[in-house]
């Protein structure tokens, strides 16, 4: 145990014992359980990072897309370690659940290092705190959910854990803060917000050791090392992105009686499931205070005091499985494992009826936390997986001319996608975040701030609102101010097409995408003597969908007694012959003037017809089945004969 004997305080001393390894083996046992659950979670914003650590590896530094950097990720540390780990030919969200997983197994090492058992009597306090952790949903969501939260849990529970070892020091030695205080540095360069957790427990440190001359030096030498990773990060931001603050923060952050309302909303409907386990971290904080160890108590109930009160009023987070509230749950399974020091410590009708509390209420946690709704959105959340399916189809199709893709989901889509982006919510935008907005600060952190006129000014060729499965009823404004302000404008209803984009089997996923039909990457192609339309923009039906045919080529599916329409097509006066190119199937066209609907030809795969001179013409051209098989339409040509 921490402080009972002087000749193991040594850092690792008894940590490698049989009853250790024990312990830690079936917490990640336990752990392992727990996460595969969860299997297929992945969160968007890992995304956001991963494609940070793709670019790196490609070259384009630490960027999200082409142009100037914007810092739109909040773990440097993170991103950079999975960076690492692609360098070696790991698919990199392969890495970021190794990490995870080797993160939350670490945070588990810090429980067992605390209260390392040297008997079986001494099980109790290790078993206790590791179970608390494994079966703590957070922990097993993040465990594999891509982003960098089990990093945090190991950095924080190992810092605690050293500085727990050293409170029996008096007086308390510099030397001994060091490695803590390294692993607070290493904290600080993975969360932005990590200083308030640094603070509160160089706060707690100094309160432990009575604010004595060398408690103050001690405390300062905790605190120094995480202020120089902080400034240096600073002085990397301001040379690197131009900024003082994380483009992150001026996305998310606001100091405002909503967001405040927000998190207090979380933390209330969080803790109802967190029972048990808050009823194992109170009695461990009673049995801290009756075995007169008020240090402990400072050391451990500061920082979660500290670190709620943050969450809360940040307005808590929009991910499943409460992540941000992972530092307070390591504190918590410390106290838990506090509890099981006094119980272990007694006669042996204490150890055997506190060991009964302890499995019924760590009984009671896993059954809570698997009800708990927050966590089973993780189990439920696939649309990421959407995305996956609808960025590699729009890469086998587009890839090769880099289109401009503007999209709210900047994490799925942009990532495997591999396209240029626009992230329209602003997270990796740096006008966007700056644009205040009205909605700033009364809604959901990171989905408030927009700028449709900036994004239209920028002609994005492909535009997908909300999810990756797009604006699915075009009566239905869109969920984000950017996208309200862009089907406003009357560019463009002018300058985008609707296309139903659907990828092939096995998981035929669809995703409503805007397509800017001219003047872009994707849409109409016009010469003196031509004008070409690919034939996804042959789209304004809603029963026709575009597809990948055998060549990788996007191409608009046409059944039969389901025609493809093509509607309002600027052509010059004068005589025109058009042409139906197909991957396969014939289609017989009806083209019309589109304001009167007469009827200019009707013709099989392709024929002639006359605009009346004068200025320019808006035609509809309607595409049908010959027969009863298919027709991809690869692309529409008019020539001028």
């Amino acid at each position: 145990m921490i402080g009972t004997d002087p000749a193991r305080r040594r850092f690792g001393r008894g940590l490698f014992t049989e009853l250790a390894v024990l312990v830690w083996a079936i917490g990640v046992a336990a752990l392992i359980l727990h996460a595969g659950h969860y299997l297929f979670f992945v969160a968007d914003d890992a995304l956001i990072s991963l494609r940070y650590a793709e670019r790196l590896l490609g070259g384009h530094g630490l960027t999200w897309t082409d142009g100037p950097p914007v810092e739109g990720y909040s773990n440097l540390l993170w991103i950079l370690l999975c960076a690492a780990l692609g360098a070696i030919g790991i698919d990199l969200i392969d890495a970021a659940r190794v990490l995870g997983l080797a993160g939350a197994a670490a945070a588990l090492g810090a429980i067992v290092y605390a209260y390392r058992p040297q008997s079986w009597r001494g099980l109790a306090p290790p078993l206790v705190g590791v179970l608390v952790l494994a079966l703590s949903g957070p922990i097993a969501v993040w465990s594999i959910g891509g982003l960098e939260q089990p990093l945090v849990a190991a950095l924080w529970a190992w810092s605690v854990a050293l500085i727990l070892e050293g409170l029996d020091d008096s007086p308390p030695r510099p030397r001994r803060v060091l490695l803590p205080a390294v692993l607070l540095a290493l904290l600080v360069l993975t969360r932005p917000d990590a200083p308030v957790l640094v603070a509160a427990l160089a706060a707690a440190h100094l309160l432990a050791h009575r604010t004595t001359r060398q408690a103050w030096i001690s405390s300062a030498v905790l605190a120094f090392l995480p202020f120089l990773a902080w400034l240096g990060q600073l002085g990397f931001r301001l040379v690197y992105y131009d900024d003082w603050l994380p483009n992150t923060a001026r996305v998310k952050v606001a100091v405002t009686a909503s967001r405040w309302r927000l998190g207090m909303q979380y933390a209330a409907q969080m803790w109802p499931n967190y029972t048990a386990v808050l009823a194992l971290a109170l009695g461990g904080a009673g049995a801290v205070c009756f075995n007169r160890r008020p240090r402990r108590l400072l050391i451990l109930g500061l920082p979660l005091i500290a670190w709620v009160v943050y969450v809360v009023a940040i307005g808590g987070d929009i991910f499943p499985a409460q992540r941000q509230m992972i530092p307070a749950l390591i504190m918590l399974a410390f106290l838990a494992a506090e509890l099981g020091t006094w119980i272990g410590r007694g006669s042996r009708l204490r150890l055997a009826a506190g060991t009964l509390t302890m499995a019924v209420g760590l009984g009671l946690y896993l059954d809570g936390q698997l009800k708990d709704g927050e966590n089973i959105r993780a189990v439920t959340e696939r649309w990421e997986w959407d995305g996956k399916e609808i960025g590699e189809m729009l890469s086998a199709a587009f890839g090769d001319r880099q289109p401009l893709l503007a999209a709210d989901s900047a994490g799925c889509l942009p990532y495997f996608s591999k396209l240029p982006a626009i992230d329209m919510l602003g997270l990796n935008d740096r006008h966007i975040a700056r644009r205040d907005t009205r909605a700033f600060g009364k809604g959901y952190p990171g989905h408030e701030r927009g700028d449709g006129k900036y994004v239209l000014d920028r002609k994005p060729d492909l535009v997908i609102f909300d999810s990756p499965h797009g604006r699915v009823d075009p009566n239905r404004p869109p969920n984000f101010p950017g996208g309200r302000e862009m089907v406003k404008d009357k560019r463009f209803a002018r300058f985008y097409r609707r296309a139903i984009f659907e990828t092939p089997d096995p998981r035929r996923v669809r995703s409503w995408i805007y397509v800017r039909a001219e003047d872009g990457k994707l849409g109409v192609e016009r010469t003196d003597d031509a004008v070409r339309v690919p034939g996804y923009l042959v789209s304004s039906s809603p029963e026709s969908v575009v597809r990948l045919d055998k060549k990788g080529q996007a191409v608009m599916i046409v059944t039969p007694g389901r025609p493809a329409l093509l509607d309002r097509l600027r052509l010059p006066a004068g005589e025109w012959r058009v042409e139906v190119a197909t991957s396969s199937g014939s289609g017989r066209l009806v083209v019309r003037e589109a304001d009167s609907q007469a009827v200019l030809l009707e013709a099989e795969g392709q024929g002639r017809f006359v605009l009346t001179p004068g200025t320019e013409k808006a035609v509809s051209l309607e595409i049908e089945t010959v027969g009863e098989n298919p027709v991809e339409v690869l692309e529409i040509v008019f020539k001028r004969p």
